[in-house]
């Protein structure tokens, strides 16, 4: 998460809170561009702590700040000396991502944020900054996601994503319904699939690999439009029996691979690792 801390922070913050919140920027939890004013402070802070390194992350943390380099798009996150502990607990914990299926799908995210060169998703999912969570059925999300709500007091990183179940563009289903509940809760993101369901973004060079013994069945798949892939079955296309992990350990996938399923595919599959990035 890219942090906004107030250089009020190092004079009035409480001064262990203080000194976790800087332990986690030095091992690069969350994103930190001070200003001078907030580097100058956090400085001299550092000056009366006994740890090496401390006031040169300072120093490195400003120099990074003011390179021409584009920073992170995104909101940042104000960090103040009124609510700091509360802030650091919330960014000290693992951010949540709510998942119907938690094995398949942190598969596919580890696949997907790959392909788009997101590494630090891929890093925050094996390091357990980033836990998938298995919310045991549909009709149980929304609830599943107020409760794991409660464990954070200010900064809400906690998202989810759900199968759409459509059939075709316009039809609604009972999804629908539990993703408006979920989108009800207090700072909470939801990210309900276009397609189908996660399988309907499966490139077909992953599932060549996966299933080798069907390559008939993915040549059909291939050769079916765009459309007809988004809202398909594709456990009943291959059989209902799936592969386990749904994506071959050994399979690296790349944003060209995705790009069979058409550019509207491509734009959302973004927007799914820039909620996440949101979150982190």
């Amino acid at each position: 998460m890219d942090l906004d801390i107030k250089s009020e922070v190092f004079v009035q913050g409480d001064k262990i809170a203080v000194v976790k919140l800087l332990e986690l920027l030095m091992h690069q939890r969350h994103e930190w561009r001070p200003d001078r004013t907030t580097a100058e402070s956090a400085a001299r802070f550092a000056d009366t702590l006994p740890f090496d390194g401390v006031k040169a992350f300072v120093e490195e943390a400003f120099i990074r700040a003011t390179s021409p380099v584009a920073a992170p798009a995104g909101q940042r996150a104000p960090i103040t000396a009124a609510e700091l502990k509360d802030l650091v607990a919330d960014l000290s914990q693992p951010a949540v991502l709510v998942v119907e299926d938690e094995i398949n799908e942190e598969c596919f995210l580890l696949a997907l944020a790959a392909a788009f060169n997101e590494q630090r998703i891929v890093h925050a999912i094996r390091a357990d900054w980033l836990t998938v969570r298995h919310a045991g059925g549909k009709d149980r999300m929304p609830l599943f996601v107020e409760r794991r709500r409660r464990q954070f007091a200010i900064l809400v990183r906690l998202a989810a994503i759900m199968d759409s179940d459509r059939k075709n563009a316009g039809h609604r289903t009972r999804n629908d319904t539990y993703a408006a509940k979920i989108r009800e809760i207090d700072g909470v993101e939801l990210h309900l699939w276009g397609c189908r369901e996660m399988e309907n973004y499966i490139p077909c060079r992953a599932w060549e690999e996966s299933l080798p013994t069907r390559q008939p069945k993915v040549d059909a798949l291939r050769s079916k439009s765009v459309e007809e892939r988004r809202y398909l079955d594709v456990k009943e296309h291959f059989g209902g029996k799936m592969p386990k992990p749904l994506i071959a350990e050994h399979t690296c996938l790349t944003e060209d691979d995705f790009a069979e399923l058409g550019p509207e595919v491509v734009a959302e599959l973004r927007e799914l690792l820039a909620m996440i990035n949101r979150i982190l």
